[in-house]
């Protein structure tokens, strides 16, 4: 399928999608993410904690998840994302102490990942100063805003080469497409996170026929930027039709409980509505 074809399949499931809007949850959530901008520092703390919540929502209820976040026990647990202080922790102490609390994350190897990124990043200030991750981060040239059709080349080139640093220091989750990409996106750059749900809704879109491969993945986080560019909208608010497409249990909150999800042939010229059971 060629780009116009498929991008006005995206604009129908946008529209249909809009019309089920929870006005106020959708809004809140659509102002959050468009208020995120890159900052000119990048704290470690900061990096520990975004992917601490990253690692939190992986393969768990994302529901569930949300709760214990929001309720600060995996705040506490974390030390407050304290890199130095959590790099002194022991992972299989976390689990035993904390695991009544956090037990939405489903797997305690989450807390060793943890762990091990806060020394991972501590030893990366050690080398580079204060803030290693944010020196790795701007020695890479992302942009940090998709302004020109050509800074979404200039993207993944950067993009190549963060994830290569972060292979290379061993910091956990963020040598894959995925995570490093929804790490980017909660620091405020125009990228989608290509995860599974995100993968599922593309393969039925007919962005790809594979959900796994590398490939597929950055084909279609690199789709979703040029369709968020051609319609002067930010990646981060296709993301959001995405899960909301894929019926994620966070964003079920976004539409009304009547909500249908999008479906179409390929033939069709517009949305065929799934037939009540």
């Amino acid at each position: 399928m060629d780009n116009k074809n498929l991008f006005s399949r995206i604009e129908r499931m946008v529209k249909h999608i809009d019309n089920y809007r929870n006005g106020e949850n959708f809004e809140k959530e659509h102002k959050r993410r468009l208020a995120l901008r890159p900052k000119p520092l990048v704290t470690d703390n900061e990096v520990l904690r975004n992917l601490a919540l990253i690692v939190a929502f992986a393969h768990a209820d994302s529901g569930r998840v949300k709760a214990m976040i929001d309720g600060g026990r995996w705040d506490f647990v974390w030390l407050n994302y304290d890199v130095h202080a959590v790099a002194e922790l022991n992972p299989c102490d976390v689990i035993g102490e904390h695991w009544n609390a956090i037990s939405p994350i489903m797997n305690g190897a989450k807390a060793y990942f943890i762990v091990m990124a806060a020394r991972a990043l501590r030893r990366l200030a050690l080398e580079n100063g204060s803030s290693g991750f944010d020196s790795l981060l701007n020695k890479s040239g992302i942009p940090h805003r998709i302004q020109e059709e050509d800074h979404i080349n200039a993207f993944w080139e950067a993009f190549k080469r963060l994830r290569l640093q972060m292979k290379e220091h061993g910091i956990p989750y963020l040598g894959s497409i995925t995570s490093l990409s929804h790490l980017l996106l909660h620091l405020g750059y125009d990228c989608i996170k290509p995860d599974v749900i995100v993968m599922q809704v593309a393969k039925k879109l007919g962005m790809v026929e594979d959900t796994k491969k590398d490939s597929s993945l950055q084909k279609v986080a690199r789709l979703l930027q040029q369709y968020a560019y051609s319609r002067q909208i930010r990646p981060s608010e296709i993301d959001m039709y995405f899960l909301i497409q894929g019926q994620q249990s966070e964003a079920r909150a976004w539409v009304r409980p009547d909500f249908l999800p999008f479906e179409e042939t390929d033939n069709s010229s517009g949305p065929v509505l799934p037939q009540a059971a």
